[in-house]
């Protein structure tokens, strides 16, 4: 199992090395090319079904690989994706949990008001 993750991260930097030999124009395009379609897949896969939200990622991805503003749409999303999860288990613990020290010091403040 070991020899297979070694392997594969070779394989991972070796791509990466013969991706760099190429000339920048023409990673540009490619990146361009390939993402952008990407990203329109993606786009349609939204009302389709298919997993739009993943297409249109692994599109903003490649194109982050060759220009900044596609970088910084991605870690704009990875933000708010956190930001997302962070609020989706914050409610699944309020909710599986109904009686939360929060919810118990405002319930006794209001009945010490009268």
């Amino acid at each position: 199992m070991r020899d297979d993750v070694t392997e594969g991260v070779r394989r991972h930097e070796r791509i990466a090395q013969s991706w760099q030999y190429l000339p920048r124009p023409l990673r540009m395009a490619f990146a361009l090319t390939v993402g952008g379609t990407l990203i329109a897949v993606g786009v349609a896969l939204l009302v389709l079904p298919g997993p739009g939200l993943l297409v249109i990622a692994l599109g903003l991805a490649l194109l982050a690989t060759e220009f900044a503003w596609a970088r910084h749409v991605l870690a704009r999303g990875r933000h708010h994706a956190t930001r997302a999860a962070d609020a989706a288990k914050s409610a699944v613990r309020k909710r599986r949990n109904p009686g939360s020290p929060t919810q118990s010091i405002a319930t006794d403040t209001k009945e010490e008001a009268p």
